[in-house]
């Protein structure tokens, strides 16, 4: 029965949310990525004797809400730490439900999904994806192809992901250096050049539900820089949008006492070289690799680097979006988002 006390208040709510999202970029800087650990969905499903998968459905529905307050915010890249490797160890029943169920929403993502219309998010899938079974490598690898060419927002889903086996795929990846380069080039700097979440920029803002305070291997290079970490004692699947405001305003805080020192490698020697060719890879590959390299403006060092780097981050585009395409599907038409 319709209840017109409750439709009011709601009414009123979605005012509030509203004016509050429209106002709060006029009181200060807007995080460009946030990153969420998505904590509570089995919590969730059995403090109301649901089950678990149910929980996670739940959890779903919360993803794409938040993704919409984020965008509406001004934030560019959002990234969500979907499934652990280690959560393959769970019951048998529980991954095979959550397989499907992402094998479900990629597959909406890539045909029919308003908030990617929306927002012209384009989708990235992160981590061991060689883990997950066929048909979900698939369906992810074909959201990845139906909306590379949105340019509005980025949503990284990392899955099945750890920051320690990201790390150590970064430093296998460092070690095919060309010969004619010094392994001195190898650096922190490199390192996180060469991290999956790449090009994006490491997070400004990390939130993790359900009363935990820890981070779970979740981005542990990328956050350890200058990233707030905010933790919310509220189970995934209740996050609201009111939970998620003091965290940016939290943020906003933060820039304006001078609590926020500024990204980038510092200093001369092997640090500027590698964050000069940094630089330049990503440069190429915003203009489509158009950009000539002035032999005069770039040393050797600086032009064999960005090329190395630049190599690496096609070929992980080419494996993204590698079964889509063998498949027989094209982003050339009926793509997601497009602008």
């Amino acid at each position: 029965m319709w209840d017109p006390i409750a439709a009011a208040a709601d009414r009123l709510s979605a005012l509030a949310r509203s004016s509050l999202l429209t106002a709060l970029p006029l009181l200060g800087p807007i995080p460009s990525h946030v990153a969420f650990i998505m904590d509570g969905n089995r919590r969730f499903a059995r403090a109301k004797n649901e089950l678990v998968l149910k929980g996670h459905e739940s959890g779903f529905t919360a993803l794409e809400a938040t993704l919409d307050w984020c965008l509406t915010l001004g934030v560019k890249t959002v990234s969500v730490y979907a499934f652990s490797i280690e959560n393959f160890n769970r019951n048998k029943a529980e991954v095979d439900g959550l397989m499907d169920l992402a094998r479900r929403k990629f597959e909406e993502f890539a045909t029919k999904s308003a908030i990617i219309e929306k927002h012209g998010i384009a989708v990235r899938v992160i981590g061991k994806t060689e883990l997950l079974p066929p048909e979900v490598q698939l369906a992810a690898s074909r959201a990845v192809l139906m909306t590379r060419h949105n340019n509005r927002a980025v949503l990284n889903i990392c899955m099945p992901y750890t920051s320690r086996a990201e790390i150590t795929e970064a430093l296998s990846a460092s070690l095919n250096l060309p010969a004619t380069l010094s392994t001195s080039l190898i650096t922190p700097d490199l390192l996180a050049a060469l991290l999956q979440t790449q090009p994006s920029p490491p997070p400004d803002l990390l939130v993790r539900t359900s009363g935990e305070t820890r981070l779970s291997d979740f981005l542990l290079w990328q956050a350890s820089e200058d990233c707030d970490v905010w933790f919310v004692d509220r189970l995934w699947p209740e996050f609201n949008v009111w939970d998620f405001l003091p965290a940016v305003l939290w943020y906003q805080v933060k820039v304006f006492s001078g609590g926020k020192r500024e990204r980038g490698g510092e200093g001369e020697g092997q640090v500027d070289v590698v964050s000069r060719a940094v630089s330049l890879a990503r440069s190429r590959m915003e203009e489509g690799n158009t950009r000539t390299v002035d032999g005069d403006a770039e040393t050797r060092d600086v032009r064999e680097l960005a090329e190395f780097v630049e190599k690496i981050w096609r070929e992980r585009e080419q494996a993204a979006v590698r079964l889509a395409v063998e498949a027989g599907y094209s982003n050339s038409s009926n793509a997601v988002g497009r602008n």
